[in-house]
């Protein structure tokens, strides 16, 4: 016990501050549509897509995937363990799809100037949407429903929906809005005038959307 204490104790280094993580390796072709799928979950990966067709190694822990081709880096990925999901990295794709993936995102500008299109009344519901969801996308969703229901009634009945709606205080949603128009609630005379929204620092101005 004294040699230990003498000899080989002052050799020993200290323990890792962090544990072991257990890495993973596969060999994969690049396949045509760019993606690589690893884990029991079966989650694939986007790869740039020059490398369609390519060897490329794989290199992955449960926090990170690593894409190498050639031993040079190509891509890095969060892992994600949804099963038979998709992350993809927007600057991986060809340009026909990148084309696509932006003919399809909408944002708060957009439904607020389709909401113009519409009327005043309209466009504070969407506002008032946009400024209060807690999540963006949500919001987006319930917008885009909102504007679609001219599909089945005139634009004018549609107004006078959110005119209606402007005047209470109940919560501001697509179905709310479909059940007037169900309702026929537009149709009746209203002398309700659209509240005034208290200032909160989380809700969004229309400003912000601009």
């Amino acid at each position: 016990m004294e040699l230990f204490e003498k000899e080989e104790k002052p050799l020993l280094k200290p323990l890792p501050a962090e544990p072991f993580i257990l890495k993973h390796r596969k060999e994969f072709r690049v396949p045509s549509n760019y993606h690589v799928q690893i884990g029991k979950e079966r989650h694939s990966y986007s790869v740039p897509y020059k490398y369609v067709n390519q060897k490329a190694s794989v290199v992955f822990d449960q926090e990170s995937v690593e894409v190498y081709v050639d031993f040079n880096r190509v891509a890095i990925h969060r892992r994600d363990l949804k099963a038979n999901g998709y992350t993809t990295e927007p600057s991986h794709m060809p340009e026909n799809h990148r084309a696509y993936q932006k003919s399809k995102e909408y944002n708060a500008a957009y439904y607020i100037g389709q909401a113009r299109h519409i009327g005043p009344n309209t466009t504070t519901i969407i506002e008032r949407i946009l400024a209060s969801q807690p999540f963006i996308q949500q919001a987006y969703r319930s917008s885009q429903g909102i504007l679609s229901l001219t599909r089945k009634y005139p634009v004018e009945r549609l107004e006078a929906a959110c005119r209606r709606a402007c005047g209470t205080t109940a919560a501001l949603s697509y179905t709310a809005i479909k059940r007037i128009l169900e309702l026929k609630l537009d149709t009746e005379q209203t002398n309700i005038e659209a509240p005034r929204i208290p200032f909160h620092e989380n809700l969004r101005g229309a400003s912000f959307f601009e």
